[in-house]
């Protein structure tokens, strides 16, 4: 695949500035490999599935001043996929009553913010920005018979992983504090659902 002009939203400090600001960059990519998706139905009541991808991307980047004000030169540079999968589980099991299904799945994404071109210092001082992420979740329902009425219970980052996903910001050159963007912790809850 390869894209052409692909916005990226950057700080940037231009010798004429006196703080980073936003800007927008525009990136050529070029990427190349598959994706896997494989499912399988172990039994009646059980299937299983994985999904992952291997790639190779290369990217041109134009000449832009980063965050800290240092100018990154254009430049082409080759990735490879982070590892990533996803892991899938299913039981459906027959109770005589209505459908109950339990659903599992497992994402697992290694980080390669390290390999971020023109990546400032203040976001290497941010362990948590190099965090691999880990991500359970899990939902059980329950069907009548009729399909009108379901009931399900579920749970989403059921590890409490918390990953900083972007670090940035004006205060980085007003107070030399970058903010930071979480993700959501542990979630639960319970869905009703009425079909008429």
């Amino acid at each position: 695949m390869e894209v052409d002009n692909l916005q990226r939203t950057i700080q940037s400090k231009s010798p004429e500035s006196t703080q980073a600001l936003p800007l927008v960059i525009n990136e050529d990519r070029e990427i190349t490999g598959l994706e896997l998706d494989v499912r399988w139905m172990a039994t009646e009541n059980i299937s299983l599935g994985l999904v992952s991808e291997i790639r190779s991307t290369d990217i041109k980047s134009p000449e832009f001043y980063n965050g800290e004000g240092t100018l990154i030169l254009a430049q082409t540079s080759s990735s490879d996929a982070s590892l990533n999968y996803t892991f899938m589980l299913d039981w459906m099991p027959d109770f005589g009553v209505g459908t109950t299904n339990f659903h599992i799945d497992y994402e697992f994404v290694e980080n390669i913010n390290s390999e971020e071109i023109g990546l400032e210092d203040y976001k290497k001082a941010v362990s948590g920005y190099f965090v691999d992420t880990k991500n359970l979740s899990a939902r059980l329902s329950w069907t009548d018979d009729s399909d009108t009425f379901e009931i399900g219970l579920w749970g989403k980052n059921l590890l409490d992983q918390r990953n900083v996903n972007s670090v940035g910001g004006f205060t980085v050159e007003a107070q030399g504090t970058p903010i930071a963007r979480i993700n959501r912790g542990l979630e639960a809850g319970i869905d009703l659902k009425y079909n008429f």
